[in-house]
């Protein structure tokens, strides 16, 4: 067993979880952290883009 401890709402407490079961919850939250990471980097992306064709069409509006 591990103990582990945690703060929240409702204040902080503490809980003995098995080994394994502590594993699987740092893998989620692993997992969970890396797809975060990818949707920022994603919305960043698209953000970039929009920004670019927006510049393009400010420019070709005043070539006209």
């Amino acid at each position: 067993m591990i103990e582990v401890a945690s703060v929240g709402p409702k204040g902080a407490s503490r809980t003995d979880l098995p080994g394994s079961l502590l594993l699987m919850a740092l893998g989620a939250s692993g997992a969970a952290s890396r797809f975060i990471d990818r949707a920022r980097r994603g919305a960043a992306i698209a953000v970039r883009f929009a920004v670019e064709a927006l510049l393009d069409a400010a420019i070709t509006d005043k070539t006209k």
